[in-house]
């Protein structure tokens, strides 16, 4: 499956990255047909640079609002400070939902803009999956 998302919103989940430094940043993208039509900046409690935590009542709410609009969760995002974007063990680890994707934001080379990549977790098991730009909101 490759999810698309428009730059605007690309852009507003890489700015999210960027603001939570040296935090990892965390989030939902929803829409429709693998396309992404909502940003969901969501706290990380753990306020942490290596891992991140969405309280309960937040994912609720959100999973709700997602619901209400006739939105499906497509993927779960996070930031990397200072590694690349792929999936870490504790990531593997704690990936449970098996039909939404995983979007790692690597910070870790300041010199260059925010690099952002998309993975099926299944098991354990990391296999990349297609994420494209496109134009438009």
């Amino acid at each position: 499956m490759t999810l698309r998302i428009p730059k605007g919103l690309y852009q507003q989940m890489l700015r999210h990255a960027l603001h939570e430094a040296p935090c990892e940043a965390c989030g939902f993208l929803a829409g429709k047909d693998n396309r992404v039509s909502r940003v969901y900046e969501m706290e990380n409690l753990e306020r942490s640079d290596s891992s991140y935590f969405i309280s309960p009542r937040q994912r609720a709410w959100t999973m709700g609002d997602i619901e209400r609009r006739g939105l499906k969760l497509l993927a779960v995002y996070h930031s990397h400070i200072e590694s690349p974007p792929y999936p870490s063990l504790r990531d593997r680890e704690v990936a449970v939902e098996k039909d939404v994707l995983h979007v790692i934001v690597s910070l870790a080379n300041p010199a260059k803009a925010p690099a952002a990549r998309a993975f099926q977790i299944a098991d354990g098991v990391v296999a990349a999956a297609p994420l494209m730009v496109v134009r438009g909101e």
